[in-house]
């Protein structure tokens, strides 16, 4: 089983292995495989925002597997390089598992060398090695492992295949000792200003209680900022002289810059890897599948159309294939809240089973269908590798509005949950870029807020045009983010964003099995909040609506507008009078806050329309309550689209920015900027209609 986790005390009966890879070289299916787990893949990059743990047995023993960020290298660019540098120094892992891209070799031995030079054991996995073959490549990989000197096993992570071999591997790296990996590795320059380096390294404050490593001089030589501020930090703000003079020696003697002269050593050790071990059995196809493909999918125009047109499908498949099924568990709930009034005979109890339980969580399980489809829809997507096209296509578009294109995915991501999305911004390099892409992520409409879509545009939109309504309310999301990054972008954070590169992957076809694993997962999240927090919200809500107990002869409506949610309520009423809205609509927002779902919830014990049939769904009684109409829909949808996300959103922010600032910040703007968009969407809909 699979956590999210920090790493336990070392026992000595336990192999631990660190997974690391590039984005994109499947190791998280791998990873899966190995451990049984189900974590989130993608056919994109940054799907691992943290380092999770799984298990396995092997052979009668026991393996602990921590599946860290994907990176491209361990320069320490961005958080996740950083995170993953850190995690095999820190926790110092009995074997770190690489899992290479087969078919993208030389770029995934870049990071297989750095590994290297942290002097730990690594096995490599060389993993869809199947694509590989088909495009008529074979590698060697005895030969690449002993000229690295690194085990290397061929695995094809979707098909289980070579896992054993891989496991066996693992087990045998942990049980002997490694081979150190040596600066000679890079050439006689290299060597003496790392020699030169450590020395003086060993002289001075070291940043840790561990001595200095001949990984820590090399890094020094490298200029890696990381290393180089933490050696600062404990020797008075600078290095020590001889480790300074040994970076200079260096770039004098090979006329450039230590950074450029290590990338260069490094990938020629890898051409001459590859020439020994890679050999190409058939010409590579002039134009592929995935060649073909991208002429249209990346096609300026074109590729920007594309993109909208199969959102606008998604959308319109959601909503047609979802409506029946949608209708069947509204008129199921609907008839056993009336079977349960006709068998209940005390009021208080009915009261609680009719419009608390079944009235509040009924009303949001209702819509579990809609998640099903919409999300099954964009998993597919995902999987494909159809959605790097779409960041890509992007990149032009967000640039001119402040945000860097690969901030694309953590927002794509924002669509099912806000919290990893924000996790994903670890991916960008830049600090700025970053923070911005933080600030602006809560605007995007995550799942949470769908079911509350689909009630009020089912409610009151024609069937027909439901889908193009629902497609418009989540597009509102990303216009927003656009427009506030924008205006960040020329008060808060000024500057140029940095350059956008992203690998793209080449299509794959989706398992139905992952995806509807994936969907399952999401739904059961799903379920599980309606069960346990939507349950005990609806509770309270219905506790507030049904006290204190009203006269005998009062009516349904009088009752609630005696209320202690009704006092509570006119509390915010005013501000919600000028959006068209009443103070059961504040209500119901307020309790948005511990969670999205709770809105219906809330609306389903709040709203009782007295000439509603006893049988009546939430939607036909919203239809029918006096205090809610179209233009209210609308105020609606606008502000829900747009304020303040969850609790777990938010403590997620201060956790990534490290200051309660920003949180406050985020609250402000979002409630601000989403009482100004439905206040203005009301007035229009008012000179209009």
């Amino acid at each position: 089983m699979a956590s999210s986790s920090n790493v336990s005390t070392r026992r000595s009966d336990v192999v631990r292995v660190a997974v690391a890879g590039n984005p994109n070289s499947g190791k998280t299916t791998l990873f899966n495989v190995l451990t049984g787990a189900r974590l989130k893949t993608g056919n994109y990059p940054g799907v691992t925002v943290d380092v999770t743990s799984g298990e396995r047995r092997h052979k009668g023993g026991e393996l602990v597997f921590y599946d860290l960020p994907g990176a491209y290298s361990l320069s320490a660019y961005s958080i996740d390089e950083l995170a993953a540098r850190r995690f095999i120094l820190e926790e110092k892992p009995d074997v770190v598992l690489n899992v290479i891209d087969s078919a993208n070799l030389e770029r995934n031995l870049y990071y297989t060398l750095q590994l290297r030079e942290l002097d730990v054991p690594v096995v490599g996995a060389l993993n869809m090695i199947d694509e590989a073959e088909e495009a008529g490549v074979e590698i060697d990989a005895e030969r690449l492992g002993e000229i690295l000197r690194t085990p290397m096993v061929k695995t094809v992570g979707s098909k289980r295949r070579g896992v054993e071999e891989l496991l066996d591997a693992i087990v045998e790296t942990a049980r002997k000792d490694a081979f150190r990996w040596t600066p000679s590795v890079y050439g006689v320059e290299i060597e003496r200003a790392a020699e030169r380096a450590l020395a003086a390294l060993g002289k001075a404050t070291t940043p840790d209680e561990t001595a200095p490593t001949t990984w820590a001089a090399l890094k020094i030589v490298e200029r890696d900022k990381d290393e180089t501020a933490k050696w600062r930090a404990v020797n008075e703000g600078e290095l020590p002289d001889g480790a300074t003079e040994a970076v200079e020696w260096l770039e004098r003697h090979v006329g450039e810059s230590a950074p450029v002269y290590f990338a260069g050593q490094r990938y020629g050790v890898i051409r001459g890897a590859v020439r020994e071990t890679v050999r190409r059995v058939k010409p590579p196809e002039r134009k592929t599948p995935t060649s073909r493909i991208d002429a249209f999918a990346l096609h300026p125009v074109f590729g920007v159309v594309g993109f909208l047109v199969v959102m606008a499908a998604v959308f319109y498949a959601t909503f047609t294939l979802s409506e029946p099924p949608v209708a069947w568990l509204e008129r199921g709930f609907a008839a056993l809240g009336e079977f349960a009034a006709s068998r209940i005979d005390d009021p208080t109890l009915r009261s609680f089973v009719v419009d608390g339980a079944i009235g509040g969580v009924g009303g949001v399980l209702s819509f579990a269908p809609i998640i099903v489809v919409l999300f099954l829809l964009v998993t597919l997507l995902e999987e494909s590798g159809y959605m790097a096209r779409a960041a890509f296509i992007m990149d032009n578009v967000f640039h001119r509005f402040g945000l860097h294109g690969q901030s694309f995915i953590p927002l794509f991501i924002g669509f099912g949950c806000t919290v990893p999305a924000i996790m994903a911004a670890r991916t960008l390099k830049s600090p700025t870029d970053r923070l911005v892409t933080i600030l602006v992520s809560p605007l995007i409409s995550c799942g949470a807020r769908l079911p509350i879509y689909a009630l009020i545009v089912g409610a009151f939109s024609p069937p027909e045009y439901s889908w193009a309504i629902l497609l418009g309310v989540y597009a509102l999301g990303p216009i927003a983010a656009m427009g506030t990054a924008l205006l960040f972008r020329a008060t808060l954070f000024r500057g140029e964003t940095s350059p956008f590169v992203m690998e793209l992957p080449p299509y794959r076809k989706p398992t139905m099995s992952g995806a509807m694993w994936h969907v399952g997962r999401r739904l059961w999240r799903f379920l599980k909040n309606a069960g346990t927090v939507i349950f005990a919200a609806s509770i309270l809500v219905w506790a507030l609506t049904a006290f204190p107990r009203p006269a005998a002869d009062a009516t349904a409506r009088e009752a609630l507008e005696q209320s202690y949610a009704a006092q509570m309520g006119e509390a915010i009423a005013p501000a919600m009078a000028p959006l068209g809205l009443d103070w059961k609509a504040g209500v119901a927002l307020v309790s948005g806050l511990a969670a999205k779902e709770i809105v219906v919830s809330t609306m389903g014990v709040l709203y009782h329309a007295e000439e509603a049939a006893p049988d009546a769904t939430l939607r036909e009684r919203l239809r029918d309550d006096g205090s809610f109409d179209a233009l209210s829909a609308i105020s609606l949808v606008v502000f829900v689209a747009l304020y303040v996300p969850c609790f777990a959103t938010l403590a997620t922010i201060r956790r990534e920015t490290g200051s309660w600032k920003w949180v406050a910040f985020v609250a402000g703007y979002t409630v601000a900027l989403a009482w100004i968009a439905a206040f203005l969407a009301h007035r229009l809909g008012v000179a209009l209609l």
